[in-house]
């Protein structure tokens, strides 16, 4: 007997092995706890199997806690039935791999439910031919070869882990929005944008690894709404990160640029994107990274994928989760009830600098100097 769970009243919780993943102690993310694969038959204990004690159900139940033993075992709401119980397990799922990337420099094993990750082996044979043109070494043979997808399953979560966890104030704040039962709208950004930006993490096609990334930073940053997307996605993440690694933030540390303080839709941002990519003086690189980042997402997303370099989506992608990722959580958690209209109006209410004046002089002068002028 198993569970049908079309006809089954949602049961107290849900129980379910993670492969790969272990943590030393209950670790709890959003909705979900959990436990070192060895709790498993304590946390069911007192609940026999139903049917015989050797029957179908009993055997099932003790391979799932033998599958738990070596890796961790989750534990969910199951009062909302059990499509939620599983939407909250990937969902916590998704925060732990992001804050797994941000510790590391990113080349790491796997966690996670089957199927969330590719894991598979591609097995091939090449030949080479004759002649005088052929390397000795393999004239007229054939070989075999290997060629594997995925990074191998295994990770676990250390003591130091868990304490830069409980004190990671953006991870902290991500996982109370996934418990939110009405999230604000800060919290609604952080859940999509989050899930968003694991499933690119999970996707090995750089092509579709760079429409996830793009996607995601939409979910956290954008609004719905007609022209100049590509200019405000690099503004808002440029104001996040340009002289963030050096407590330098452009327009708060040190006077504002022209690619923050000229609004999405002027026509002197397309000029700026001249100069910027002819003259190195002239140039923002993490504004110009996103627009060149969100180009290359357009041109895969209308039947070009080649557009997509694996290193170039991978540098996106390391971006976000490093540098982009924690000051937007702070940021959406700040300004609960219209995150994007708050950011617009703080960056919109940066004064001029000093040399402004002479800046939108050397911007609209047809012949502009290589050197941008001073902003004080």
């Amino acid at each position: 007997m198993v569970v049908d769970e079309a006809e089954q009243v949602p049961p107290e919780k849900v129980l379910v092995p993670v492969p790969g993943l272990r943590v030393l102690e209950p670790w709890t993310v959003g909705r979900v706890t959990f436990y070192p694969g060895a709790d498993a038959a304590e946390l069911i204990d007192g609940r026999p199997p139903v049917g015989p004690p050797e029957g179908f159900a009993a055997k099932r139940i003790q391979a799932t806690i033998d599958l738990a033993r070596t890796n961790s075992i989750a534990t969910g709401d199951g009062s909302r039935g059990f499509d939620a119980a599983f939407e909250d397990l990937r969902s916590s799922l998704d925060v732990l791999l992001l804050f797994q990337q941000a510790t590391t420099g990113m080349a790491t094993t796997a966690f996670g439910l089957p199927g969330d990750h590719i894991a598979s082996t591609i097995e091939y044979i090449a030949t080479w031919p004759g002649g005088q043109a052929a390397d000795q070494r393999w004239q007229d043979q054939s070989a075999p070869g290997i060629r594997r997808l995925g990074p191998p399953m295994g990770w676990t979560f250390s003591d130091e882990s868990r304490a830069e966890w409980e004190a990671s104030e953006p991870y902290q704040f991500l996982s109370r929005a996934l418990a939110a039962d009405e999230p604000s709208e800060g919290e609604r950004r952080a859940r999509v944008g989050a899930e968003l930006i694991a499933r690119a993490v999970r996707e090995h096609r750089p092509d579709l690894k760079m429409i996830g990334i793009a996607a995601a930073t939409e979910a956290l940053l954008l609004r719905r709404e007609q022209g100049s997307q590509t200019y405000r996605l690099a503004r808002y993440g440029a104001w996040f990160g340009c002289g963030l690694r050096h407590d330098d933030l452009c327009g708060r540390d040190r006077p504002i640029c022209p690619y923050l303080h000229l609004v999405p839709g002027d026509p002197r941002l397309k000029k700026l994107r001249t100069l910027g990519n002819t003259y190195v003086g002239w140039r923002c690189s993490k504004w110009h990274r996103v627009v060149d980042w969100y180009a290359a997402r357009s041109n895969a997303a209308h039947g070009d994928p080649s557009s997509v370099d694996s290193k170039e989506a991978e540098r996106a992608e390391y971006w976000v989760i490093h540098d982009l990722l924690d000051p937007v959580l702070l940021w959406l958690r700040d300004h609960p009830d219209d995150p994007v209209g708050d950011l617009e109006a703080e960056i919109n209410a940066v004064q001029d600098p000093d040399g402004w004046v002479d800046m939108l002089a050397a911007l609209d002068s047809p012949t502009p100097p290589p050197q941008a002028p001073p902003a004080n």
